[in-house]
């Protein structure tokens, strides 16, 4: 089973490279996006990018010139257009900031989506399940 905890609850380290596997490590690209506010929060919380621009596994990626002023907007802009950022990727797995990676991305892909011979897979919230409303159908 696939886990996904809560920022808060899981501890700053980086326990979660453990579950990578060397395909994974040489094959995944991971890519995180932020703004100028959310790179100077990493950088307090001691988070520097390398000379590469990586913190660990992840490529850090500036974005800037936002189109929308509410940043819950701003960042669908990534998600829903994965496609066309990363034209050769097969698959792309969204991870939204308040979640963690748990498990190696490979074994995601493999049980969600080449299983099933799928070509969309979508979690559910860890908090509201319904589309229209918050915790329960109307």
């Amino acid at each position: 089973m696939i886990k996904i905890q809560e920022v808060e609850e899981f501890e700053s380290s980086n326990s979660s490279l453990y579950t990578l596997r060397d395909f994974s490590r040489k094959n995944v690209c991971f890519v995180m996006f932020v703004d100028e506010e959310t790179l100077s929060t990493l950088f307090s919380d001691g988070n520097n990018p390398d000379d590469g621009g990586y913190i660990g596994l992840w490529k850090i990626v500036i974005v800037r010139n936002l189109p929308y002023e509410d940043m819950r907007k701003n960042g669908k802009v990534s998600k829903f257009l994965a496609h066309r950022l990363f034209p050769s990727s097969r698959f792309s797995i969204w991870i939204d900031s308040k979640v963690r990676l748990l498990v190696d991305p490979m074994l995601i892909i493999e049980y969600f989506l080449w299983r099933s011979r799928s070509e969309y897979a979508i979690s559910n919230h860890y908090v509201r399940h319904y589309v229209w409303g918050g915790g329960s159908p109307k």
